[in-house]
């Protein structure tokens, strides 16, 4: 299993899968293997191949990683909490959001129960939570949430939680969706700062933060400092994630958008076509 860990982290994700799948059968046919490390591989499975975008094929590992875990531990324990977070992110990336909403509010009410509301696991349900109102449409919700995760900021959540930074992102983009982008903009930056005070300069984190303020710029006329932005944001979301990213595809979008407003149509044109 470490092996299999250290060779996905390495990026052999064909090895790492050959790796786990086969200790995952041998720990199906062995007597008195205990049942919490068969969980632990096809958690481990479902997310190697989440990370490679095979969403559905993940699905049915967690599910049954869930499932299991349940099972040796009970209803009520915070790996149970855990492992239907993981769900409720495959379940919004397969596209099923109400399942996936119904994962991470029955993950946030266990962790609030067991852990207590200001404990930053449940801040981190509550953030799965936020990130899933936002896509959903539910801008008001999503602030909602966000200020709730930002209440904890200080002790519980020093800046330095990468939560005080992932709320001020969704916050800023819910903020945009209300058609408030002064505020927007100013959420944003405090988020690009600390991921650039946290990351290294060439991290997706840091493009996706110089994405949202640029839409937060545009959105406000200021389009040529938004074109900077949103052009360097691209270039490294396409160098980090790859140019089908949904990320990348997004800020693609914002430049189509951008250069519409502007009257450059051809440019316009050529950034829709790369947002495709």
């Amino acid at each position: 299993g470490s092996l299999a860990r250290i060779l996905r982290w390495l990026g052999e994700s064909e090895k790492a899968e050959a790796m786990f799948r086969e200790t995952l059968e041998i720990q199906r046919r062995l007597e008195g293997v205990h049942r919490a490390e068969i969980a632990a591989t096809l958690n481990n499975l479902g997310i190697l191949l989440g990370q490679r975008g095979d969403w559905e094929g993940a699905e049915p590992l967690i599910r049954e990683a869930v499932e299991i875990i349940r099972s040796v531990r009970g209803d009520e324990h915070p790996e149970v909490a855990a492992g239907l977070s993981t769900l409720g992110t495959v379940l919004e990336e397969t596209g099923d959001v109400a399942g996936a909403e119904a994962s991470y509010r029955e993950s946030l009410a266990m962790r609030r129960r067991l852990l207590g509301a200001e404990h930053p696991d449940s801040a981190r349900s509550l953030y799965a939570l936020a990130g899933l109102q936002q896509i959903q449409g539910n801008a008001d919700g999503a602030l909602e949430s966000c200020r709730e995760i930002l209440a904890l900021r200080g002790e519980v959540l020093p800046d330095t939680h990468p939560m005080v930074a992932a709320a001020l992102h969704i916050a800023g983009l819910s903020l945009l969706d209300l058609d408030r982008p002064e505020e927007a903009e100013a959420a944003l930056r405090e988020s690009l700062r600390l991921r650039e005070a946290a990351l290294p300069e060439d991290h997706w984190l840091i493009a996706s933060s110089q994405s949202a303020l640029g839409a937060s710029l545009a959105a406000q006329g200021r389009h040529r400092e938004a074109e900077s932005l949103l052009l360097t944001a691209h270039s490294h979301l396409e160098a980090t994630l790859g140019p089908t990213h949904r990320r990348t595809l997004e800020t693609a979008g914002r430049l189509a958008e951008l250069y519409d407003a502007t009257g450059w149509k051809n440019e316009a044109e050529l950034w829709r076509n790369r947002a495709r």
